[in-house]
């Protein structure tokens, strides 16, 4: 029964298959039970050949911003809207209480944007306080409680300079980014079409917008389109077309095309709201904003371009744009082929693992997509959250258990029972004089208890037996 295939219905039973044979499993494990317990730790939000890192880097900066210029009917001057996002790892939480008497954990900080001309030394700026109470205390490697905003200029003709600055009140540490320039056109210049702004319908709304606020990057797995602004009404329809520019070598091309997309009669505006940024259309006759809904989502890592062409009913409109699609906290065994492919002896039957490992480098990157190609639990995203927790526990494994210059802990009993199930609710160790260390593991959802032994005293431990608790 391959991981893809797994009916959630059996479990029982194969708890106790697995664990029976436990002691004496040296490749693999029962496929169908393991993906079980990768998916019970998953949260819902790839000589030694290199798995090439994805454009765009494998770490998520603590702090992102996009800067969108936007239309404006009979005025001398744009809209420019800068959306920031502010990762908690960058603030110092405290610890305090609230007004209630619960525990909670606070920061506080400063944001200040400006835009300098430079030409006539204008300055426009906004600054705006930082602001985070929370129950819990920031997990490190943690995708979730961003803080967001967004600030607007009414911004007349010219090229500045953009300057954000971001300041943690408690440490003093602080992030500023002064290097980016942008040109404001002139009106008169018959801007045809906006740069395409990544966002995701708002909630219950045909109109309202959600800016993915990620530096005009695409989070690995993360949905949404792009929504575009033409200062004339469109007389025909709208053409798109997304491919891989410089993909990832671990994943194959991609290319999508449509002509599907909703076409509002209006103009792109910010909306002023607690929780995060959003853009809104407000309905004027002159002006055409389009939102093509992109399949972001099917998207492997790597670099893409889009094209969008449109029928102004004076000429075609074209443009073409470059962006990222990253994934960050990738895990560090997916950059080296091998390692990849050897870690799976755990879950991949013996004819699996000869598939994987005969053929050239491109067969095999071929079937190691296959492989967890089958074993997505959701076919419609390219990001495999299996994947994902398979590869995340090798890298703890390797980390905790691997012998001196040597990446080998995903071959250890305890890496193995690691990577297989997860970390244990318990951790006991025995060290007593005269006898043999043991680590004991226990597993209270499973109630299993695994027991290992050092019966040379090398510090590496092997599985002796397993408990029922």
């Amino acid at each position: 029964m391959s991981l893809g295939h797994f009916a959630f219905g059996g479990l029982s039973v194969y708890v106790g298959v697995i664990v029976g044979k436990m002691i004496h499993m040296k490749r693999h494990s029962s496929p169908g039970f393991i993906v079980f317990l990768l998916l019970l730790s998953v949260t819902a939000f790839a000589p030694s050949q290199d798995f090439p890192s994805p454009p765009g880097g494998r770490t998520l900066q603590p702090i992102t911003y996009g800067t969108d210029i936007l239309l404006q009917p009979n005025a001398d001057t744009s809209l420019v809207c800068i959306t920031y996002r502010i990762s908690p790892a960058f603030l110092t939480f405290v610890r305090g209480q609230s007004p209630q008497g619960y525990e909670q954990y606070e920061a506080r900080g400063l944001v200040v944007i400006e835009l300098h001309h430079t030409t006539d030394g204008t300055v426009l700026s906004s600054t705006h306080p930082i602001e985070i109470n929370r129950t819990n205390p920031v997990r490190e490697g943690e995708m979730s409680g961003d803080l967001e905003g967004m600030v607007s200029f009414h911004a007349a003709p010219g090229t500045y300079r953009l300057t954000l600055e971001a300041r943690d009140q408690e440490s003093g540490r602080s992030f500023t980014n002064h290097e980016e320039e942008l040109t404001v056109p002139a009106p008169r210049a018959r801007i045809r079409f906006t740069h395409p702004i990544f966002a995701a319908s708002g909630p219950g709304s045909d109109t309202t917008f959600v800016p993915l606020n990620r530096g005009g990057r695409v989070l690995f797995g993360e949905s949404g389109g792009a929504l575009m602004e033409f200062s004339v009404p469109l007389a025909g329809g709208i053409r798109w077309k997304l491919e891989s520019d410089r993909p990832d070598r671990m994943y194959e091309k991609q290319s999508f095309s449509d002509s599907t997309a909703q076409v509002e009669r209006g103009i792109i505006r910010p909306v002023s709201v607690a929780d995060r940024p959003r853009y809104s259309i407000r309905s004027d006759s002159l002006f055409s904003t389009v939102f093509i809904p992109l399949p972001l989502q099917r998207l492997y890592p790597g670099s893409f371009s889009l094209s969008v062409s449109a029928d102004t009913g004076g000429g075609i409109a074209e443009s073409r744009t470059l962006f990222d699609v990253f994934w960050p906290n990738r895990p560090r065994s997916l950059n080296d082929q091998s390692l990849a492919v050897e870690a799976l002896k755990h879950i991949a039957t013996p004819e699996e693992m000869d598939a994987l490992t005969s053929g050239s480098t491109e067969q095999r990157l071929a079937r190691f997509r296959e492989f967890w190609r089958k074993r997505n639990p959701d076919s419609t995203r390219a990001f495999n959250p299996v994947m994902t927790e398979y590869y995340r526990r090798v890298d703890e494994a390797v980390r905790q258990y691997s012998t001196r210059d040597a990446m080998d802990g995903y071959k250890t009993d305890r890496g193995r029972i690691l990577i297989l199930f997860g970390s244990p609710s318990l951790v006991e160790r025995s060290l007593k004089p005269g006898t043999i260390p043991t680590e004991t593991w226990t597993y209270h959802r499973l109630r299993k208890v695994f027991v290992f032994s050092d019966p040379d005293g090398t510090g590496t431990y092997v599985l002796s037996h397993v408990e029922n608790q």
